[in-house]
């Protein structure tokens, strides 16, 4: 059978979550904006007061312009995000910035193993181009190096499992070739936008929230103690007039006991703004974490497509590597999902299982509601969407959390029905959108060669459009039947 006759029968996978994310996050930016205008209207509100306040005490809030930057720490997530798309746009320059920091270089002529690769992605993915540093440990990654052009980072761990496993190596670049076919290369990567977003996201926090709560905190705590110092020196003054007059000295007031109150009353502010800030920040970056979850789980998916390479991905996760520092285990984990849901879905590639996993993005957003409830659940104190409208009392009840859940939950729901509309209509549409989608990143290049042939070192031949059989459509309408009635319960829902 022809490569044509092939390109009827797509294997759609799971939709490009992260491409719609993208979309409504660009939609949302009006709104995001307002939230940035509303807490520099609050800054410049704190700055007037602190000004009144300094006519009548210059000492008063001498260090409070340090604190001007948290009235942003809302915002963070989102400055952050807005920012880290920029490398989306302009992908040349993370290019640059990418094969300087690893030193990646065309491939040698004459090393056996890379003309394999070469040949390898060549009749898979003609268009990608390859480039490598093997004096570097590591495997393989993809990174853009254009709107519709992507390069392939081979390192010297791949080529040695590529020698020692062959089917395990070619299950692992057919993963990186799905990522190269449905343009997931513009947000993945070293460098790419969303691992950008966090890492500012927590410096900003860092440098300018925490560290300047740390030193006003402890220029409060010497105030005060300046201030018992005086009293302590009145005190003594005066007990030396009271021994004049054969009087009893008073007792001096003790230094430790209000010195530590403050100091511990400091660290827990800052504890719990950090926790706050921590649940905020998981929150705003859930759904971009389920949309590269889902890009990882789609390239396993096709990969899995012939039973030999599933085997291969299951090898290779079933490997136990070295152990992570705690920082770069969050980075990994950003752009990884877990091995263990990854095993899950690769064992259960062709049953139901399907359509949990072409649902990840929409029980993101349920997740999200979830960490937002935590938040409420932490620091109650009249933030809960349903207290702040109706003015009730900020101590907490489970009542009230329990009202406050629930309404929060349908804001969330309802606050844009056509977001429901929108995912229901791309499962859909995705088993017949999905082939014309990635022949516009792959600029149209089709397999050099159908499924099921040899190529010139006897590895089988995937077309990456195609599988044996029909595009499992009952998946995406079971799919898409959950989401619509969440668009339906949305409408219902709605005051």
């Amino acid at each position: 059978m022809s490569t044509e006759a092939y390109k009827f029968r797509t294997q759609p996978g799971v939709p490009p979550w992260m491409w719609y994310w993208v979309m409504m996050f660009t939609l949302n930016l009006p709104a995001l904006f307002g939230s940035w205008y509303a807490s520099y209207d609050a800054l410049v509100k704190s700055i007037r007061s602190a000004e009144r306040l300094r006519a009548v005490d210059p000492q008063a809030g001498r260090l409070l312009y340090l604190s001007y930057p948290g009235f942003f720490t809302e915002n963070l997530p989102g400055i952050a995000l807005f920012l880290g798309l920029f490398t989306i746009l302009f992908p040349r320059l993370r290019v640059s910035v990418i094969e300087r920091r690893n030193r990646l270089e065309p491939p040698p002529v004459s090393f056996k193993a890379l003309n394999e690769i070469k040949s390898f992605i060549e009749l898979h993915a003609p268009g990608l181009e390859l480039k490598v540093n093997l004096k570097r440990p590591g495997r393989i990654w993809i990174y853009p190096n254009g709107y519709r052009k992507a390069t392939l980072a081979v390192f010297s761990g791949f080529v040695m499992l590529w020698k020692t496993d062959r089917e395990a190596a070619e299950a692992v670049l057919l993963h990186e070739l799905e990522h190269y076919r449905r343009g997931d290369a513009l947000f993945m990567g070293p460098g790419d936008f969303f691992e950008n977003a966090v890492k500012l996201t927590i410096l900003f926090y860092l440098l300018f929230v925490a560290l300047p709560y740390i030193i006003t905190s402890a220029d409060r705590t010497w105030q005060q103690y300046e201030s018992l110092q005086k009293i302590d020196v009145l005190g003594r003054e005066i007990n030396n007039m009271r021994r004049s007059m054969g009087l009893e000295e008073q007792p001096a007031p003790g230094y430790f006991l209000p010195l530590a109150t403050s100091i511990f009353i400091s660290a827990f502010g800052l504890l719990t703004t950090t926790a706050g800030f921590l649940v905020r920040t998981v929150a705003s970056f859930v759904l971009p974490v389920a949309c590269v979850w889902a890009a990882e789980f789609n390239a396993d998916h096709f990969a899995a497509g012939h039973q030999k390479y599933r085997d291969g991905i299951l090898r290779e996760l079933n490997k136990k590597h070295g152990k992570l520092g705690w920082w770069r285990w969050i980075l990994f984990r950003l752009s990884h999902p877990p091995d263990s849901l990854r095993r899950f879905f690769l064992s259960r590639r062709d049953s139901y299982a399907l359509a949990l996993l072409l649902l990840i993005y929409p029980l993101a957003m349920f997740t999200r509601i979830a960490v937002l409830h935590v938040w409420v659940f932490l620091f109650q104190g009249g933030v809960g969407t349903a207290s702040a409208v109706a003015g009730q009392s900020a101590e907490f009840t489970w009542q009230k959390f329990l009202q406050d859940s629930i309404e929060n939950t349908r804001l969330a729901v309802t606050s844009w029905p056509l977001d429901w509309l929108l995912m229901t209509g791309l499962l859909l549409a995705w088993t017949s959108v999905a082939h014309p989608w990635e022949q516009f990143f792959t600029r149209g290049q089709k397999p050099l060669l159908p499924d099921g042939e040899k190529n010139a070192y006897g590895s089988a031949i995937i077309a990456p459009d195609t599988v044996q059989g029909r595009p499992r459509f009952k998946y995406y309408a079971l799919a898409a039947a959950l989401t619509g009635a969440v668009f339906i319960v949305a409408l219902a829902w709605r005051k």
